[in-house]
């Protein structure tokens, strides 16, 4: 893994362990300008789950 994509993913699940949710936490990445690894429609962006109801991020 790159470093900067393990930093990425770090802070994503302190976050969430912190209490912030999927959508704070794409909000936060999206504002600072940290792309996303999507590809397609949603390239570069963070995007919360939205199949979920509660929004959480499951393992």
């Amino acid at each position: 893994m790159i470093e900067n994509e393990a930093a990425t993913v770090r802070r994503f699940f302190e976050g969430y362990a912190a209490g912030l949710s999927a959508r704070a936490l794409a909000a936060a990445l999206n504002a600072e300008g940290i792309c996303s690894p999507a590809t397609g429609e949603n390239a570069g962006n963070w995007a919360h789950p939205q199949s979920r109801a509660t929004g959480s991020v499951k393992p």
